[in-house]
């Protein structure tokens, strides 16, 4: 049955036409009660703080601006006060509110000054106001109220005000061989005060790296000198005739707990050429190693008796190194402690000879060379570090860290050097490059944070 016209819905003359609404837009310029917006950055207001509205003629500056009104917020509450005003790069922009009447289908667009609102503690500016009425007057605030204190305080503040008698200094009433003999004692203090390059110096020895350039070079190899970081002593104690025998027979060269090492004689194929370059080459691998061994047996357990004075024999087995070159290493990297009250001795009458003991920054200098030696194997100065946190026992990021400190860039293996290399597909994001440029950077010194001012 179909409905009569009475019952029909009739349409509104402002509903939406195609699922648009009709609207007009009306700016209005001048009110009695305009509205404000209010930001309010860390700060949180009281739900029950009220909040009035003060409007007063702006103050003319050299900047004129093109609003003539300031407007200014204030609330209060017993502790705090609240106050907004205007900031200067906000005056020039417009901001408005638009109220809609959906009877009318008008929208009224009304100027809304913005303010921001910041909070001051009531106590605090008391302070601050008594703090520069005593700069003000001076010292003759100080005295009357010294004056004061003396007459009429309490027995504790007396003796306050005494002691602060007593302990006063008058400069005027110094002869000039008072005078003469703190200027004296001041140049004789300071005469041991480390200069300007005694202190670059010590910055330097505390990076524990060897020698190294950052301007005016081209080329990573100009970055460090190898002489700086291994010596030729060293070297002459470190043999690789071996590896030539093994290559010559055909086999495979194995180096026991040395992935990364095993891997680059492999890879490079240094051993099957015997020459000069490859020797070298092969010799800073086999160091690498003897670094390696040397980290692994400083964080065991082991080291711990063998570190004693007199068990060089004991080590020297243990490590599978010569006596002479164990001898530089444990000059470079060990300390010499001793007695009861040394790092990890008990009173065993053992343990009360002299040892010697790696500490964390000795250890952090031992990781920084030998990443230093890995980037001097590698024709274009980057290095893998897949197999160095495994034969290290660290994590990929405390790797990479390590070759940071050296100068080092970190890199993503590109699926172009994963073929070169001959990584996996499947292993690509397990691997990660670290690459010494022209240009080396290095982390910048940590440096304490300011606490906040309340």
């Amino acid at each position: 049955m179909p409905s009569s016209p009475e019952r029909k819905r009739k349409r509104d003359s402002h509903a939406p036409v195609n699922g648009l609404a009709e609207v007009t837009v009306k700016i209005v310029e001048n009110t009695d009660f305009i509205p404000i917006v209010a930001t309010t950055p860390g700060v949180q207001i009281p739900a029950n703080t009220q909040l009035t509205a003060y409007s007063r003629p702006r103050a003319a500056k050299k900047n004129k601006t093109s609003s003539t009104v300031e407007y200014i917020v204030h609330g209060s509450t017993e502790r705090i006060d609240y106050e907004g005003r205007e900031v200067e790069e906000d005056v020039e922009e417009k901001y408005y509110i638009g109220i809609y009447d959906p009877k009318t289908g008008e929208m009224q667009m009304h100027p809304a000054p913005r303010v921001h609102i910041r909070r001051e503690i009531k106590s605090l500016r008391e302070k601050d106001a008594e703090l520069a009425k005593r700069n003000t007057l001076g010292d003759g605030y100080s005295s009357a109220r010294a004056l004061l204190g003396a007459e009429f305080g309490t027995k504790k503040s007396r003796k306050a005000i005494e002691r602060r008698k007593i302990n006063q200094v008058n400069v005027n009433d110094m002869d000039a061989m008072v005078t003469t003999s703190i200027v004296s004692q001041i140049g004789e203090n300071t005469e041991s005060m480390p200069t300007k390059e005694d202190l670059v110096k010590a910055a330097e020895e505390r990076r524990l790296l060897p020698p190294h350039k950052i301007e005016g070079i081209t080329s990573p190899s100009e970055v460090y000198n190898l002489d700086d970081v291994v010596s030729k002593e060293e070297l002459d104690y470190v043999w690789v005739q071996d590896w030539y025998k093994e290559a010559k027979a055909g086999k495979a060269i194995y180096v026991p707990n040395n992935s990364h090492v095993t891997q680059r004689i492999n890879k490079l194929g240094l051993a099957k050429t015997p020459n000069a370059t490859n020797t070298k080459k092969l010799k800073l691998l086999k160091y690498i190693s003897i670094l390696r061994n040397l980290y692994m047996f400083f964080t065991s357990r082991d080291s711990r008796n063998l570190l004693l004075f007199g068990k060089e024999i004991e080590m020297r087995h243990k490590l599978n190194i010569s006596g002479d070159l164990l001898t530089i290493l444990l000059k470079r990297y060990t300390e010499t402690v001793g007695g009861p009250s040394a790092p990890g001795v008990s009173e065993d009458k053992g343990d009360l000879r002299p040892r010697r003991r790696a500490s964390p920054v000795q250890l952090a200098k031992l990781l920084n060379y030998m990443a230093i030696l890995c980037l001097f194997v590698e024709e274009n100065w980057q290095v893998d570090v897949f197999y160095l946190k495994d034969d290290l026992g660290l994590q990929t990021r405390a790797v990479l860290q390590i070759f940071q400190n050296v100068g080092c860039k970190k890199r993503e293996v590109s699926p172009i050097q994963a073929e070169a290399l001959g990584i996996p597909k499947s292993e690509i994001k397990m691997h990660k490059i670290a690459t010494l440029t022209a240009k080396p950077e290095f982390p910048k010194p940590r440096t304490m944070r300011r606490a906040a001012k309340n």
